[in-house]
């Protein structure tokens, strides 16, 4: 270390070397290179302020340093603070600094990188959900660091096509971090382009699609049994659906030879089905179409066989029987020959 000094009068400048640092409680200025030097003035009155000090350094002290943001630090009431007037000469591997009374008198000095001042880095922006309903809110969330060493306000703005929208201050210490979120809502429907800070995004406003109405188709008709007699019953099924997406109701008449004979209301939620059961009949023989919403089936009416009358059957014979029993016995008593009288 060298000193160059104006004095009025004379004076003692003596520089001293701790073999280390000295104020172990304070913590020490960022990359601070381990040399701690003391310069004490014997008649600081004496001294025509400020004084330039150099301090030398070897490329091994400095390794992994910013050399150009070197400057001398000085030690007063707990805490370093930097010289006010600094600089460095990196070819000549030296540290200087014009320092002042009140920064030098009973005082260590060290040097240390200068820290950065506060820097603002905005990354990740995140819109949520990208798809929304008209006046539905969208979340938009940045990170922010700062990546100085030094802490600092920055404003983050919100743009929506292109204008700022909304916007928040966001005080970080040296190397924090924080997540900036707006709230928005858009009524109109389309398609919004967002920017913070040079992020850009996007996001959707679109209504929901209307639900399609009830709409009913009815399917697989059928009629059992086939054959009937006269009056006697078929059961007839028919499947209903609702395609649409709302409840809705329909009316569902069946149709016996082209006239109206039943007819069922059924009530379905959207993309539900159900099936439906009627009993026809019909006294006149012959085939009978059934109908039901343009869907058709058939059924036959058939002639019973006649039954028979077993009971006249006996009683002819019967009768035939007696008749003949009756003939034969006539016939006998004719052949008989007459009894003759005799004559006592």
């Amino acid at each position: 270390m060298r000193a160059w000094v104006n004095t009025t009068r004379p004076t003692t400048l003596s520089i001293l070397r701790y073999p280390e640092n000295p104020h172990p409680e304070a913590p020490l200025p960022k990359n601070a290179l381990p040399k701690f030097i003391d310069i004490a003035v014997g008649n600081a009155s004496a001294i025509q302020w400020p004084i330039y000090v150099e301090v030398h350094y070897t490329d091994e002290e400095v390794a992994g340093r910013d050399e150009s943001r070197l400057a001398p630090y000085y030690y007063k009431n707990g805490a370093w603070h930097r010289c006010r007037e600094t600089g460095v000469h990196p070819d000549e591997n030296v540290v200087w600094a014009r320092m002042y009374r009140d920064e030098l008198v009973g005082t260590p000095v060290v040097v240390a990188e200068i820290p950065l001042p506060a820097s603002f880095q905005l990354s990740g922006l995140i819109i949520t959900p990208e798809s929304v309903k008209p006046g539905e809110e969208v979340s938009i969330s940045v990170t922010v660091t700062n990546v100085g060493d030094e802490g600092g306000e920055c404003e983050v703005a919100l743009k929506i096509e292109g204008v700022v929208v909304e916007s928040q201050m966001v005080t970080l210490s040296g190397g924090e971090s924080t997540t900036v979120t707006f709230k928005v809502s858009e009524e109109a429907e389309g398609t919004y382009h967002v920017e913070v800070d040079g992020l850009t995004g996007s996001f959707t406003v679109k209504a929901p699609a209307m639900p399609k109405p009830a709409e009913f188709k009815l399917s697989a008709l059928s009629v059992t049994p086939k054959e009937v007699k006269p009056g006697e019953e078929v059961t007839v099924t028919v499947t209903i659906s609702n395609v649409g997406e709302e409840s809705g109701s329909r009316k569902v008449e069946v149709k016996l030879d082209g006239v109206v004979v039943d007819s069922k209301t059924v009530t379905l939620s959207g993309g539900k089905s159900t099936t439906l059961t009627f009993k026809l009949s019909s006294e006149a023989e012959g085939d009978h179409i059934v109908e039901v919403d343009g869907l058709t089936a058939t059924f036959t009416v058939i002639k019973p066989p006649t039954p028979i009358p077993w009971l006249w059957i006996i009683i002819g014979i019967s009768v035939v029987a007696i008749i003949i029993i009756a003939v034969l016995y006539i016939r006998r008593r004719r052949t008989l020959p007459s009894p003759q009288s005799s004559s006592f």
